[in-house]
């Protein structure tokens, strides 16, 4: 345990440094090995767009202490470039391209959400309008195989702001039942709405269908169905992701809704679908 900035050892004759380097946690560090030029980022570099927020719960990632640390490792002139996980990079131009990218990426889409939250943008506004330019976008270490963009988006603008957007409706809600049974009301029923539902899901407008089985569920209307629905739905959603974690998170939870025997199921849809593609 240490509790300083920067520790250097020396193992069996070998130079180590160990630099703290806040970012995907607060006690994240990096290890440089000046002897052999080699740098062990940790988790604050992968070949991926990183996971500035994560779906399963957490503190707030410090996305600008994140990029800080980024800069402190582009301060070292590193030959070899060892991540936490995923491939090593090798060459000095290399390394420092693909950490250059990292931190520019980040950087612009932490500036471009926060510019918009200072112009009075609502979380809905941001995730829409701020993307990641395609000179980063079309970047291998750059896709989104692990966090999102949309995710970090979100994420930066609860951990500056917290929960509430400024509109003074939400500062108050209906309890969740008595606003889906009226939300059903003013759409006609329960028996318009899963149908509307259904047709939505079947004509890959997912989305749409997860979030009326969403009002019928809520007003504890045709549940059965709209749970078996709503499962149909992620799993329409988790095949299209490129996020592991996003597709993991929609399978998992398509499984649940399903109940006894979810795994079964999910795999015979699975299959149906696959079958009706192929027709």
């Amino acid at each position: 345990m240490f509790s300083e900035d920067r520790l250097t050892l020396n193992l069996d004759g070998i130079e180590v440094h160990l630099v703290g380097a806040p970012g995907e946690t607060d006690d994240q560090l990096f290890v440089w090995l000046p002897q052999f030029k080699v740098l062990c980022s940790g988790d604050n570099y992968y070949h991926s767009w990183p996971n500035l927020y994560a779906i399963r719960g957490g503190q707030y990632r410090d996305i600008s202490q994140w990029v800080s640390s980024l800069n402190a490792m582009l301060a070292y002139d590193a030959e070899y470039l060892l991540p936490g996980h995923t491939r090593a990079i090798s060459g000095k131009e290399a390394v420092r391209e693909n950490l250059t990218n990292y931190r520019d990426a980040i950087q612009y889409i932490l500036e471009e959400t926060l510019r918009g939250m200072n112009k009075g943008m609502t979380i809905a506004q941001l995730v829409d309008t701020v993307k990641l330019p395609e000179k980063w976008a079309a970047l291998p270490n750059l896709q989104e195989y692990y966090g999102t963009v949309e995710w970090t988006v979100r994420s930066i603008y609860t951990g500056y702001l917290g929960w509430f957007d400024g509109n003074p409706t939400k500062l108050g809600s209906l309890p969740v039942r008595i606003k889906a049974e009226k939300t059903l009301a003013i759409m006609g029923g329960a028996d318009k709405v899963y149908a509307a539902a259904k047709q939505a899901i079947e004509h890959e407008d997912e989305q749409w269908g997860v979030e009326l089985c969403d009002i019928l569920l809520d007003a504890g209307e045709k549940v059965a169905e709209s749970k078996a629905l709503k499962a149909e739905g992620l799993l329409h959603l988790g095949r299209m992701q490129v996020s592991a974690n996003a597709r993991h998170y929609y399978l998992a939870c398509a499984k649940e809704l399903l109940g006894k025997g979810g795994q079964a199921k999910l795999a015979g849809a699975a299959m149906d679908m696959d079958k009706k593609n192929e027709g």
